[in-house]
């Protein structure tokens, strides 16, 4: 099921894939720089533009998933709801095995026949796409005629990536790939002048899944099918065609089959709108996904229509890494270690949140205290608000921060939280009032730090003497053992990575050895 808005106004798109199963959710409509917040009935609350997690425990296969979305731009704050039917997944495993005799069936009356579109009787003069299809093997053959340069020439289609050269030849073996229509783009450039050719091959023989086995309607079966990763089209119909170059981290698309002259894009990576026939963006430096979404809306007049794509990515890290994590942090937070005295474990389970960080608590009343920098880090988001009221002490509230940074290794980041006194360029940083009632992140100018440069002079709540500073390292590449369980977003064991004597001193002084992620830390 895919929930589909317009982008005017705040709003959450939102697909669910049966096969994993998996809720993805964007924000569109959102204004630059506002604090979005996701939560929903089957999984915790989460920052950001996106939201995404597997149905995997037994208390999320319920028949209805429920996603809120809360902006807030200081004290206003507003909250739209969306209703994803899980119901597939909600019935017993079971209930799927009927359908297997009609699968078989189906592959059995497939007919093995190449076939060519009607549209490939072309004049050779000019630029076109000569294709055909072969449901035997199944693989979809073209070949461009009326070029000029065979080396300008590029191909995509809406079932394989781009390529280069005369030819463009793929098998159609994977699920994501067996579409009732394929759409095969051929570009050449000569220069700054450019020439699109379209080609719709008709692939409806193979469209049909196994796991469209039920008997019901068709109206019906089309609405979980197919796999979300390439939204399905009519070749009337406005399409999405897209690639994704991961060395550069580039997602390139184009507009098929549009109608009207407004075009809009929006995407999972951000939540800007976009217009044109065309769309295109970079990611940035520590911009980790696992998945991208694109929405193109093309509207005519007041009749708007929307096609969707979507592809899983693969992302290598970049940057300066070690080839062991261990002792990576030649610089302790702390001038002095030996005060801690109780140290917090990442990957705790507590009644309100799963916590992948960890802290330190030296003794009651040495709230000033510097904290350094760890390693060589940029300061990227953050959050500034007052203590929780069910621990004030006092009617004077103080300001906590939380300070979010990424290192130069990639997808390697680590936070601070409860600094109570931040350094003055650091504070300069957070232009919003501190929020009262939640500790919501922003997005903060990126402020580059060198290892050992000061970071804060006091930590904790100084109206109780209650001396303390949280500390957690993530991994979004998960090269090192990290959380199992995505609410703890890929929380590290952050003892190996200062030296084994400074290892051992924080392990030894651990005192909670209950509901942690299992296997996290030694």
């Amino acid at each position: 099921m895919t929930t589909v808005v317009s982008p005017t106004e705040l709003a959450t798109v939102c697909t669910f894939d049966e096969s994993v199963p998996r809720i993805s959710c964007h924000a569109i409509g959102a204004t630059q720089g506002s604090q979005l917040r996701w939560e929903s009935n089957v999984y915790g609350w989460k920052t950001g533009t996106s939201y995404e997690f597997e149905l995997v425990e037994q208390y999320q296969l319920v028949p209805e998933a429920i996603v809120t979305l809360e902006e807030c731009q200081g004290s206003d704050c507003e909250l739209v709801t969306t209703t994803i039917d899980t119901s597939a997944i909600a019935q017993s495993p079971s209930a799927t095995d009927s359908g297997s005799d009609a699968a078989g069936a189906v592959a059995d009356e497939t007919p093995t026949t190449a076939v060519a579109p009607d549209d490939t009787d072309v004049d050779q003069a000019e630029l076109a796409a000569v294709c055909t299809f072969d449901e035997s093997v199944p693989k979809i053959s073209c070949h461009a005629v009326g070029f000029a340069q065979s080396d300008q020439l590029r191909w995509e289609s809406n079932v394989s990536g781009w390529k280069t050269g005369v030819s463009y030849e793929v098998e159609l073996v994977e699920e994501s790939q067996l579409v009732p229509e394929a759409i095969v783009t051929l570009q050449e450039c000569q220069g700054s002048d450019c020439e699109l050719v379209t080609v719709t091959i008709d692939t409806s023989v193979i469209a049909q899944p196994p796991s469209t086995t039920e008997g019901e309607s068709d109206e019906g079966d089309t609405s979980t099918a197919d796999s979300p990763t390439l939204a399905p089209f009519e070749s009337s119909e406005l399409a999405a065609i897209c690639s994704f170059d991961e060395p550069q981290r580039q997602l390139s698309c184009q507009a098929s089959g549009q109608s009207g002259t407004s075009l809009q894009w929006t995407t999972s990576l951000d939540s800007q709108v976009s217009f044109g026939n065309t769309y295109e963006t970079t990611l940035e430096w520590g911009q980790f996904v696992d998945e991208i979404q694109v929405q193109l809306e093309d509207c005519n007049g007041t009749e708007c229509s929307v096609a969707n794509w979507s592809t899983t990515v693969v992302l290598e890290p970049r940057g300066d890494c070690p080839e062991d994590f261990a002792g990576w942090f030649t610089t302790f937070p702390l001038d002095d270690h030996t005060l801690i005295y109780e140290v917090g474990p990442p990957g705790r389970i507590d009644p309100d949140a799963h916590r992948g960080h960890g802290y330190f608590r030296i003794p009651t009343g040495m709230n000033a205290v510097d904290v350094r920098m760890p390693v060589n880090a940029t300061l990227y988001m953050g959050s500034n608000h007052y203590e929780d009221a069910a621990n004030a002490v006092s009617d004077e509230r103080v300001i906590q921060y939380r300070l979010e940074f990424r290192t130069e290794c990639e997808g390697l980041k680590f936070r601070f939280d409860h600094i109570a006194e931040p350094v003055p360029k650091i504070m300069a940083l957070f232009t919003r009032e501190p929020l009262v009632d939640s500790s919501h992140g922003m997005d903060l100018e990126p402020l580059f730090l060198n290892e050992g440069d000061l970071v804060g002079t006091k930590i904790g709540i100084e109206t109780n003497g209650n001396a303390f500073v949280d500390f957690g390292v993530y991994d979004d590449f998960k090269r090192i053992q990290t959380t199992q369980d995505p609410r703890f977003d890929n929380a590290a064991c952050f003892y190996e990575f200062f030296s084994p004597m400074l290892a051992d001193y924080l392990s030894a002084r651990i005192t909670r050895v209950d509901n942690l992620e299992p296997g996290l830390c030694p």
